[in-house]
């Protein structure tokens, strides 16, 4: 079937779907999602360590695109401490996201400082990812609760109930 504009509406028919060459600068070309709905307990003084489930793999169709993230993480710790999460793009920490600033060794994209402890709280953070390529990447968020338990999606490492949820979501958006 030939491609054609209503002249009149500006219906476009006989078009399946625009190639993402044709797609204007800003445009978002696909998007990926993981949502978090389990619960997942990080020892104290472990390091970074994988949020599991808090990863998505996307791949990208024009090496001069780029990556939005957005990230929603809900979690709890036993004492009164800091949260630290990092970015990654399969093992290797996104250090780009990381704050140059502040004057802790932990430097981190997200943290948070908990006003009570096992008080349930969210944090959520963005960034924007050039990986210069069209390789696969698996992009996920990694947690360091320091010196208490980080309790991801409930009030505390004991409890059962989940409480909230997690989110990480990936946009490719046209150069």
């Amino acid at each position: 079937m030939p491609v054609s504009i209503n002249g009149q509406t500006g219906a476009v028919t006989g078009l399946a779907a625009l190639p993402d060459s044709a797609m204007s600068s800003g445009s978002i070309i696909q998007v990926q999602h993981a949502f978090k709905k389990n619960t997942q307990t990080i020892a104290a003084n472990s390091g970074f360590t994988a949020i599991n489930g808090l990863s998505k793999s996307i791949t990208m169709n024009n090496a001069n695109n780029k990556i939005i993230v957005l990230v929603t993480i809900s979690y709890a710790q036993s004492a009164f401490n800091f949260a630290y999460f990092k970015l990654y793009d399969g093992s290797s920490e996104i250090t780009d996201a990381t704050s140059t600033g502040g004057s802790t060794a932990f430097i981190s994209n997200f943290f948070h400082p908990q006003v009570q402890t096992n008080c349930l709280t969210q944090v959520s953070g963005s960034y924007e990812f050039s990986p210069n390529d069209t390789n696969q990447h698996t992009i996920g968020v990694y947690g360091d609760p320091q010196n208490s338990t980080l309790s991801i999606n409930r009030r505390d490492s004991s409890a059962s109930l989940v409480t909230s949820t997690s989110g990480l979501t990936l946009m490719e958006v046209a150069a």
